[in-house]
């Protein structure tokens, strides 16, 4: 029975209480933030045989870090408890108790930018899927959404990275996608329905497991004062729109913002374009792009200029999308938000 995680569960339950009772709030800390679990270390053939047990607790690093110092006594005294639990098993015994820190996949929530969190992974992990979806099952045509997937996709890609995790995604382009549909294997569209899903299905998980919090704010004011009303406004569109045009709308106000935020910063003696092109006053993309390929110039800031880019592509795509659902409304003020922050975090500094 001492196999059996319901068992494990209902014996330390019963040593918490038995813990509590003694006022020893240590042991309580300890067992009441740990993941129990058990396994046989040992079997004695002696007078018919007897399995041995230890039970295992896995506790977050910060408790194990606490009580590192009594662990041993820690382990003693839990072990003789439970074993009052379990002395009327037969062939089974409880022999030792083993405290372990907890070891997982800690995501860099806090190395990302300001104003993006868990959901704006997860919804740039949608948004991959549903575009991947879309042209392998009758949807529009590769050419015409080809630069808005390889706009998400390169910014997913980033933050992944930035997170510690691998990006599950080969199909850097919707015509590598193309080429592994056109397989015989994917020869339906329910077979393709089924395989993009399961393609992100492990990173998903990582990321809904995740117990790391972004704790930076999601926007702080710029001191612009057009730039932070306009966010501001779009933050309380988002959350009454619900029509199409509304969801447009708040588009159209991303890509003024974007506008605005470029000609504050943009310096056409200083920025210059990589294809020499003098930006009109309303290119936000190629005044944003000088602009940080000037402040972030050097080897040394070469990831953070392929962040910057992947951002402001990002965020000109959706801003110019025709915005037919909620969701990409959402990500569209994300993405703004982004490449606004990220402006203001290399103008302060400068």
């Amino acid at each position: 029975m001492l196999e059996n995680l319901a068992e494990v569960k209902k014996i330390t339950s019963s040593v918490i209480r038995y813990f509590e009772q003694e006022n020893n709030f240590a042991l309580v800390d300890i067992l009441k933030g740990s993941y129990p679990s058990s396994e046989q270390i040992d079997y004695d053939n002696w007078n018919g045989g007897t399995y041995l047990y230890a039970f295992i607790y896995e506790i977050e690093i910060d408790i194990f870090r606490r009580h590192r110092a009594l662990l041993e006594t820690y382990e003693k005294e839990i072990c003789d408890i439970a074993q009052l639990f379990v002395r009327t098993y037969d062939c089974e015994q409880l022999a030792c108790v083993h405290i372990r820190p907890v070891c997982r996949q800690y995501l860099n929530w806090n190395d990302l930018p300001q104003g993006v969190a868990k959901q704006t992974i997860l919804q740039l992990i949608d948004r991959i899927k549903t575009l991947m979806i879309s042209v392998s099952t009758g949807g529009p045509r590769i050419q015409e959404v080809n630069s808005q997937y390889i706009s998400v996709y390169n910014t997913l890609d980033e933050y992944l990275s930035i997170l510690g995790l691998d990006n599950p995604n080969p199909y850097k382009d919707l015509w590598e996608w193309y080429g592994r549909w056109s397989q015989t294997d994917l020869g339906t569209y329910a077979s393709r329905r089924a395989f993009i899903p399961h393609l992100y299905e492990n990173t998903v998980d990582e990321i809904n497991k995740s117990q790391e919090v972004f704790t930076g704010e999601v926007y702080e004011p710029t001191g612009w004062d057009r730039v932070d009303r306009a966010i501001y406004e779009m933050k309380k569109r988002i959350a009454v729109a619900d029509t199409e045009e509304k969801f447009q709308a708040i588009g159209m106000l991303g890509r003024e913002t974007l506008i605005t935020t470029a000609q504050r910063v943009f310096d056409a003696e200083l920025h210059k374009t990589d294809d020499a092109v003098v930006p009109s006053d309303t290119d936000a993309k190629r005044m944003l792009d000088a602009y940080f390929m000037y402040v972030l110039s050097g080897s040394s800031n070469e990831r953070y200029r392929k962040f910057a880019k992947s951002a402001v592509d990002l965020a000109n795509h959706l801003t110019h999308d025709r915005m037919a659902e909620k969701s990409d409304a959402e990500m569209c003020i994300t993405a703004v938000t982004a490449v606004i922050n990220l402006v203001r975090t290399l103008s302060c500094e400068r």
